[in-house]
């Protein structure tokens, strides 16, 4: 597949405008959030009436969910607040996905920041890092994912790691995410996870990498592999 492949997660939004469908679902799952986020004053008042707050959410695990959808769609303030609701959860499921989601409010106020710029700014120091740090954090994440046997999880880690990886698989840049292409690729390849394209994907890169250091045997390995999922 091109590297410009994506590989898009499912969202729950039917309308045009999910800012007013994650609200709505804030106003079930989590009342007293939802009129948190209601205050007057932009960010700082919100993060104020979000802090005084009291209890764990009761439904933690679907708010870290409604968080993921809310950063997909580029909603960046309620997944922030979504994920800070569940912060300290007590399930490791839940704790998971909170890293997912500020890996991805990290790499989505960087795409808004470089949204307006020309390819050749894109390739910054700032965006490397940024890229690399997030990484890291889902790396380290999907490490918990994979204690929990989730298969849900754990591909949604994997999917997370391509996406954000994606402008670092250049000649000069990849060798920052070769651990975590590795790491995604064996999470997928222990579920048998159906996602063939994305696994083709990354033994395809991960190919790619290892012939270029003249590691002959293994880069047979990553194409053995893709040639089979290819073949079905």
């Amino acid at each position: 597949p091109p590297r410009s492949t994506l590989f898009p997660y499912t969202t729950l939004f039917r309308s045009a405008d999910p800012a007013a469908e994650i609200k709505a679902a804030l106003s079930t799952l989590e009342p007293d959030l939802a009129r948190a986020l209601e205050v007057e004053g932009g960010h700082a008042e919100m993060t104020k009436a979000v802090g005084v707050i009291r209890g764990m959410p009761k439904h933690d695990d679907l708010l870290s969910n409604l968080g993921m959808d809310a950063a997909r769609a580029g909603k960046l303030e309620l997944a922030h607040f979504c994920a800070t609701r569940c912060q300290t959860a007590t399930k490791l499921q839940t704790r998971v996905r909170v890293s997912y989601v500020r890996a991805m409010i990290q790499i989505g106020k960087l795409d808004e920041a470089v949204g307006s710029s020309t390819q050749g700014e894109v390739y910054t120091r700032h965006m490397v890092g940024t890229r690399i740090d997030a990484l890291k954090a889902i790396d380290e994440a999907l490490a918990s994912a994979r204690r929990t046997g989730d298969a849900e999880l754990i591909q949604d880690g994997c999917v997370l790691i391509w996406n954000v990886a994606l402008p670092l698989l250049q000649p000069s840049l990849i060798k920052h995410c070769k651990h975590m292409l590795q790491m995604a690729v064996s999470s997928l390849d222990a579920l048998q996870s159906p996602l063939h394209e994305l696994r083709m994907s990354l033994h395809h890169e991960l190919a790619a990498v290892e012939a270029n250091n003249d590691f002959v045997q293994k880069a047979s390995g990553h194409v053995e592999k893709a040639l089979a999922l290819a073949l079905g």
